[in-house]
């Protein structure tokens, strides 16, 4: 019986399909790689959200977890969503980690600045 060629992490898929690994290595080798990418943005760039009218209401319309920081500005009220229809009240000055179609709100006087930080 031939030795299973264990496959090595981050070894690509065709790599191991080559070696002539087992099924369970090349679909362990597979999940590996799924599970390292998924919700997890590939640039991870840092970038400011351009703040409209208050209240203003920002959703994460992408496919990956980002954070969300607000600083300066004269807030009124913060709130986060994970619905659009129910929100909750948040503390200023924290950050606020939002799923893929989670939203928060912010009421203000003066426009704060938002801060996009993917996870």
């Amino acid at each position: 019986m031939k030795p299973l060629n264990r496959p090595r992490v981050g070894q690509k898929i065709a790599d191991v399909m080559s070696e002539g690994g087992g099924l369970v290595a090349k679909m362990s080798l597979w999940l590996q790689q799924y599970l390292s990418q998924v919700g997890r943005n590939p640039t991870n760039t840092v970038a400011a959200v351009a703040v409209g009218a208050s209240p203003f209401t920002y959703t994460n319309a992408s496919d990956f977890d980002a954070d969300v920081l607000l600083s300066g500005g004269t807030v009124s009220a913060l709130e986060f969503t994970r619905d659009g229809l129910t929100f909750y009240p948040v503390n200023a000055g924290e950050m606020i980690r939002l799923n893929p179609g989670d939203a928060v709100r912010v009421a203000y006087t003066v426009a704060p600045t938002i801060t996009l930080i993917p996870r």
